[in-house]
C-alpha cells in the first residue's frame, strides 16, 4: 500500500510504501528546505541505500517512484480531455476529445510533458429527471 500526499499551498510531498503493515519507504518533503520542522525533508528507505540529500529533485523522484510501483495517477479530470468543466459543455452537442499530456515546469526552467496511454474514454452524466 501506498500513502501519497502532496500540498501545492503548502509545497508538500510525501510518501510511505508498506507492505505487511510495515513502512518500507518514505518520504517527506518541504519546498524550500526547511529543516526546522520535524519530518519534513526526510527520507529513509529499507530497500535502496540513499539518502534525503542524494535526492535533488523530490517532485521527480516522487514521480519514478509511483510509475516504477505501477501507482500513477495522473490526476485526469473532466476538463483534461475536453479543455472546459462539464458545467460548460451544452449537453447532446459533439465534442472532440483530446490527450494534450500534463507540462511540469523544473526548477531549472525546462519543462517535461508526460502524455498518458489513454486507449478508450467513456462518460456518462446523470441527470434529474425532469417532472412532467
Amino acid at each position: 500500500m501506498i500513502n501519497y500526499s502532496v500540498s501545492d499551498t503548502s509545497g508538500y510531498i510525501g510518501y510511505r510504501l508498506y507492505e505487511n503493515g510495515e513502512v518500507l519507504e518514505e518520504l517527506s518533503a518541504l519546498e524550500g528546505g526547511s529543516d526546522e520542522l520535524p519530518g519534513t525533508n526526510t527520507f529513509a528507505s529499507r530497500l535502496r541505500d540513499l539518502r534525503r540529500e542524494d535526492i535533488t529533485n523530490v517532485y521527480r523522484f516522487t514521480r519514478e517512484f509511483l510509475v516504477d510501483q505501477d501507482a500513477f495517477d495522473p490526476g485526469i479530470d473532466f476538463a483534461y480531455f475536453l479543455g472546459r468543466w462539464r458545467q460548460d459543455v451544452p449537453a447532446g452537442e459533439r465534442h472532440r476529445i483530446v490527450n494534450p499530456g500534463f507540462t511540469f515546469m523544473m526548477p531549472d526552467g525546462s519543462s517535461l510533458v508526460s502524455i498518458p496511454p489513454i486507449e478508450r474514454i467513456d462518460y456518462l452524466a446523470l441527470v434529474e429527471p425532469r417532472e412532467t
